[in-house]
This record gives C-alpha cells, structure tokens and sequence, in this order.
C-alpha cells in the first residue's frame, strides 16, 4: 500500500494456487532389514544446493530408517519421514515452495532390502509456491507467502495463505503498526528529498541566498553611488582650479593698472 496510508480495509484474495510441500516417494517397498548399508545423498534448493549423507546401517528396518531420518541433526529441521499407504517411504520437505524443493538418491539400486529409493532418487513431487492476486492486482508468491507486486497499489503487502482450497477465500485489512508508524514519521523529518527537516534547510538556505543576492544589489548601487560622487568631486576641484586660476589673472591684471 502506499506509504501514505494509515490503515485500508478490504483487499480480497483470489488464491489460484495453494503453496504445496516437495516430496520423494520410493519406487519400491522395504519389506526386510538392510542386508549391505546404504548411503541416502540429498541436496537440493532445501539444502542450499550442498549434498549432505545419510549412512543407513546393515540391519536396518523400515521403521528404523525412518527413525534415522527424523532424528539425524540436519535433516529433521528440513524434512520428514513417513510410510505411506501403500507401504512405501515417504520423504517429505518442511519447507513450502520452491524453496522447499530437495533431491535424495541413493547409492544401492532400489530393493526390498533397502530405502527403495534408488540411484535414480525415485518418483519426485516438486512444491509449488502459492499463487494468485491481491485486490485484483498481481502478486508474488514465495512458499505460503503472497506479496503485492512492485507499481502496484498493494506493492509490499504480504499475506500468508495456509489453506488448500482455490478461489476468492478472503478479505484482508491493512493497519501500519507502531514500529511502521514510528519509521514513517522519522522519514516525514529525515528524508532527503521531502522531509521536514530538508525542507527547513531548505528554506534557510533560499533566505540565506535571497539576504546575499539582496547584500550584492545593494554594494552594486554604492559602488555606482560612490562612482557618481568621485566623479562630482572631481569636477568640482577641476571648477575651483579654474576660477583659481581666474582669479589670479584678475589679480595679476589689476595689479599691473595700478603700478
């Protein structure tokens, strides 16, 4: 929403696709203990595309397996084991999305006496990220999250849709919390461009420049000022020069009649 807005209410939104978790499926059934290890390699976008190992060792059951899986330190934060229906290992990402995407293979060929998952990382189910439009206006899905997109009167707004069902599923209302309100009062003082503060500088400054442009005006007119009376001055001093030098002659003249 704009940066401006306090609080809106009424954004509908239309989810065309639910966020889904990745998964791997083995291909065969595990239906007896592991007879030779195994070493299961995942890697993926889950794992920041750097394999991590699992070693499997002889004995092992399918519940065992499984068991190993969800308590091993790095791989029960990103995923979880399970059978499902029809017997078969179910791997399955904790993270929605695309981001949530992961490959597992293994280094047997898929048997009864082992994960069933293969060298070739078995039947895989990539997650998807939720999809769909916020006010009508185009949105950004990343795992259950759907953002409003970039020029948009709903650029940044995010929601989170956890559901599974498809079509309009709900209206959502936008109020700027108190640290958003506090953030946006400090821009209306700091920012560059239109902030108080700028402005106020602003401000100053174009007084400042109008005092200096008014100082310079005003030391023009006494420079022609000062021009003006030099020029007087000599014109006078050249006038009693003049008549000074008048009245000398006069003088000079009268003197000579009267000698």
């Amino acid at each position: 929403p704009s940066a401006t807005q306090n609080s809106v209410n009424g954004f509908q939104v239309d989810i065309t696709q639910p966020a889904t978790l990745g998964n791997t499926l083995a291909t065969v059934a595990q239906t007896s203990n592991n007879s030779v290890g195994e070493k299961l390699t995942f890697s993926g976008s889950l794992f920041n595309n750097v394999p991590y190992s699992l070693t499997v060792p002889v004995g092992a059951s399918q519940a065992d397996l499984v068991t190993l899986i969800n308590s091993d330190s790095k791989l029960k934060d990103l995923v979880k084991a399970s059978i499902d229906g029809s017997g078969f290992l179910k791997i399955e990402s904790k993270k929605y999305g695309a981001a949530g995407n992961f490959s597992v293979v293994s280094d047997q060929a898929a048997a009864s006496d082992n994960s069933g998952i293969g060298t070739s990382g078995g039947t895989v189910t990539a997650g998807l990220d939720v999809a769909g439009t916020i006010d009508g206006k185009t949105a950004t899905g990343s795992g259950q999250f759907l953002t409003g997109g970039t020029g948009t009167s709903v650029e940044g707004l995010q929601i989170q849709y956890k559901g599974s069902t498809t079509g309009l599923v709900g209206t959502v209302s936008y109020m700027r919390g108190v640290a958003a309100e506090l953030n946006f009062s400090l821009n209306s003082f700091t920012d560059i461009a239109t902030g108080l503060l700028t402005t106020n500088d602003q401000s100053i400054q174009s007084q400042i420049d109008d005092i200096s442009q008014q100082m310079t005006d005003l030391q023009a007119q006494l420079d022609l000022r000062k021009q003006y009376l030099q020029q007087k001055f000599l014109a006078m001093e050249t006038a009693v020069s003049a008549l000074q030098s008048q009245q000398a002659q006069l003088s000079s003249m009268q003197a000579s009649k009267s000698g």
